[in-house]
């Protein structure tokens, strides 16, 4: 059967454990039966916007394949510098 939901806590471990994010924070919501919102960690330096959403969306589809974006919703990536300023 297909995932039609996901938790926040899945989110944030998926995401933390497929990408080996560097001490992530996140500030997500759930909106219209999806997981939206920010995504903060060191990581992401020196990585462009696309490389970010690409790298992003690929852990997603290989976890959740097709239904990924049925259940999550839009993503901000930012390094802690970014999101500090």
């Amino acid at each position: 059967m297909a995932k039609t939901k996901i938790t926040q806590k899945e989110l944030k471990q998926v995401l933390t454990e497929r990408l080996k994010l560097d001490s992530p924070t996140f500030q997500l919501e759930n909106h219209g039966g999806k997981v939206s919102g920010s995504v903060i960690s060191e990581t992401f330096v020196g990585w462009d916007s696309a490389k970010r959403q690409e790298r992003v969306w690929h852990a997603l589809q290989q976890e959740y394949g097709g239904e990924a974006v049925m259940i999550v919703g839009a993503l901000l990536l930012y390094t802690p510098n970014e999101w500090n300023n």
